[in-house]
């Protein structure tokens, strides 16, 4: 006998057997099918080049590629020195404070569902600078990361 499940769920398998010359038998099975997280993190930068004075959004996917939902999303991110947080959106509000970003928790994600959130940030002068992303869930606690690179130009006259 072969058991198979897509989807976390319990199973019970009821067998019972019996014969003319024998008293009926029977038993129980049971088998809980557990399932798998798996995070996507998306960044993505616009516009890229900016001019300094000027701003960028970032924009943060989250997908759930797993069959279980993830529990208590949690986002993350870095500033560098050359940046200022400017705003954000999204499904949870977000804070900033010094060179982070954090945005209260995504209470579930569920299966092959995205959230999306953004950030805004404010080029204080030339670099080539990175913002960095980190998720993690109830589900998957060591840290999805990705950094972003942007490039933060003189203005022109």
């Amino acid at each position: 006998m072969t058991y198979t499940g897509d989807v976390p769920a319990d199973g019970v398998l009821a067998l019972r057997a019996g014969a003319r010359c024998a008293k009926p038998v029977q038993a129980t099975a049971r088998t809980e099918f557990r399932g798998v997280p798996a995070v996507l993190l998306e960044v993505t930068d616009n516009p890229d080049p900016v001019p300094v004075g000027g701003t960028v959004t970032y924009t943060i996917t989250v997908t759930n590629q797993g069959n279980t939902p993830l529990h208590h999303v949690l986002v993350k991110c870095s500033l560098e020195e050359a940046m200022e947080f400017a705003g954000s959106d999204g499904p949870t509000p977000g804070k900033g404070a010094g060179r982070a970003v954090t945005f209260d928790p995504l209470g579930d994600l569920a299966p092959k569902a995205k959230a999306v959130w953004a950030v805004r940030v404010k080029a204080l002068q030339q670099a080539d600078a990175r913002f960095q992303v980190q998720v993690t869930s109830d589900e998957v606690p060591r840290p999805a990361e990705k950094l972003e690179s942007t490039h933060f130009v003189p203005q022109t006259p």
